[in-house]
């Protein structure tokens, strides 16, 4: 039995074509699940890039038992202040969020915001 090395390259080639087809194919899915993970977040939304120097509101916390308007109106003033586009908004809103009122909005329908308006 001859051994055909033209033959077993041709399929050593193949073989790690397709390992490279599979490896990209499972990189672009992985990549646009954890865009489009579970969130109620629209696609626009979560691409849209946060400014440079962009002051997340971190010292900012509602967890669902003070008032949400008080809450509302001092987050808007913050984020007129900072220049935020309505898709910045809505991307820094749930950093403001503890206790049931993060857990609200966790279990809002994935994809429903699609403005700062649907959240306020």
């Amino acid at each position: 039995m001859r051994y055909n090395r033209s033959a077993s390259r041709d399929l050593s080639h193949q073989h790690d074509s397709n390992e490279d087809r599979r490896h990209r194919e499972t990189k672009r899915t992985r990549n646009k699940h954890t865009i489009m993970g579970a969130t109620p977040f629209t696609e626009r939304i979560l691409k849209a890039k946060l400014p440079k120097g962009f002051d997340k509101p971190t010292d900012m916390k509602y967890d669902g038992t003070n008032d949400p308007k008080e809450h509302l109106t001092a987050f808007e003033a913050r984020m007129n202040l900072e220049g935020a586009a309505d898709p910045v908004r809505c991307r820094a809103f749930p950093v403001t969020l503890a206790g049931l009122a993060i857990k609200w909005f966790n279990a809002l329908p994935n994809g429903s915001i699609t403005s700062f308006h649907d959240i306020s």
